[in-house]
């Protein structure tokens, strides 16, 4: 047998097989561009290193827009088995949560690497300043407080059982008030009584000026002197020489003079002021018994009547203050005081305390309710995230950043089956072209 037969098969299987074996490193190999000289070697560097970037980009656009687009993430994010194992998950960690004897501050400390007095404080801080803020009250408590004002005040003026209590506790507290009523006025007010009294004056001259000088009272008086003369015989008789008209007039010129006269003002002054001065000595009782019990009763039943209506027509006004009061300093403070107390008592509990608060139909319900909103919220949600993530952008950066030696590892270790199959088939196809090249020789 001619060993060209044996040795041209052999030859091309090495030659077929490490032929492969050369291309498949040039794919990774060499990494960088190699020269001679000045004269660049072909085929440096090798494929996958020259061309990384396309392939990052074209990787990460099949991945980004085939494999995990938006539309696949929402429906999937929806799907039963997803559903389910959500469900599955909470039920997990509130089985989880139950058994937990950490305490609240433990799983804090877990969470934060700061001091936890410190978190605590800021918390508080933030919440007591939140709070009390002006504009957040406005925006949500202002209608609710103006409505209840109103309510309250609604239910106060209608409801006469209150009503009887308030007007019979003002009458009773007043009855025992043995103080007199200038101990009830300020300074500013009593100050203000020289003035009242000149202006009282004022008005009572004013009033009698204008009441003299009306026709009905000069025809009042002339009248009154007509009876006085014809009582008396001889002042009858003289009554028939007497103009009474002109009497009537000079009396009313008479009256008006006296009452311009400025001693007479001064003196009318003096006299209310000093009988303000008494009024004022007396003490709520001797005031009760000067007017009766029941004129007392009928003025304050006006009196907090008229009160109530009043305010109750500036809850707005109320309202304000309110706000005002809560959102002031001390408020802000006294509530951060508040909210730290609360967190220092929190840090306490357990946390299965708090978890098995909630009995197991209420959980169930809560569980429920988180998975419906999932079911609403998520599909959007995750389209949003992964928008605002870039997927594409994440993987072919990732691909980027591979070491080239690396990249060449997890290629082999993927492909390796399928890599050394090629090689060993061009061994073979080698093999088969160096059998077939003699023989065709030998029959040609």
């Amino acid at each position: 047998m001619n060993s060209i037969y044996i040795i041209s098969p052999i030859v091309g299987a090495i030659i077929g097989y490490f032929t492969n074996w050369v291309a498949i490193k040039m794919l990774f190999r060499p990494y960088k561009k190699l020269k001679i000289g000045p004269i660049p070697i072909p085929f440096t560097p090798g494929l996958i290193p020259k061309e990384r970037d396309r392939i990052a980009r074209s990787i990460a656009d099949s991945v980004g827009d085939n494999l995990l687009n938006p539309e696949f993430l929402a429906e999937e994010a929806v799907a039963p088995d997803k559903v389910l194992a959500i469900e599955k998950f909470l039920t997990k960690k509130r089985d989880e949560l139950r058994e937990n004897n950490d305490t609240v501050g433990d799983l804090a400390r877990k969470i934060f690497t700061e001091d936890i007095e410190l978190k605590k404080r800021q918390l508080s801080d933030f919440l007591g300043g939140k709070l009390t803020d002006r504009c957040f009250l406005d925006k949500h408590l202002g209608e609710i407080i103006e409505q209840m004002l109103a309510d309250f005040y609604d239910t106060i003026l209608n409801d006469s059982p209150i009503m009887l209590q308030l007007k019979s506790s003002l009458l009773e507290a007043i009855v025992k008030e043995e103080r007199p009523l200038l101990s009830f006025l300020s300074a500013d007010i009593l100050e203000h009584i020289p003035e009242l009294s000149d202006r009282i004056a004022q008005l009572i001259i004013a009033e009698a000026s204008h009441f003299v000088t009306r026709p009905q009272t000069e025809e009042l008086i002339k009248k009154q002197i007509d009876l006085y003369l014809k009582k008396r015989t001889f002042r009858s008789f003289m009554g028939l020489f007497v103009d009474t008209t002109a009497i009537a007039r000079e009396v009313s010129n008479a009256i008006l003079g006296f009452l311009a006269e400025s001693e007479n003002k001064e003196y009318l002054k003096k006299v209310i002021e000093n009988k303000i001065g008494e009024f004022l000595q007396k003490n709520p009782q001797e005031i009760v018994a000067l007017l009766g019990e029941e004129r007392v009763t009928v003025g304050i039943d006006a009196s907090v009547e008229l009160l109530l209506n009043g305010i109750a027509k500036q809850h707005v006004l109320t309202k304000d203050l309110i706000l005002t009061l809560v959102s002031s300093k001390k408020a802000t403070q006294n509530l951060e005081r508040v909210i730290f107390n609360l967190l220092c008592r929190l840090e306490k509990v357990q946390i299965s305390n708090i978890v098995n608060v909630v009995d197991e139909k209420n959980w169930q319900k809560i569980i429920d309710k988180v998975v419906r909103i999932y079911q609403i919220k998520g599909p959007a949600f995750l389209t949003t995230v992964f928008m605002e993530f870039n997927l594409t952008q994440v993987i072919e950066d990732k691909i980027n950043s591979f070491d080239l030696h690396e990249l060449e590892e997890m290629i082999l270790v993927l492909a390796k089956k399928e890599l050394v199959a090629i090689t060993w088939l061009g061994g073979l196809l080698g093999f088969f072209m160096g059998l077939v090249t003699p023989l065709v020789n030998a029959l040609l």
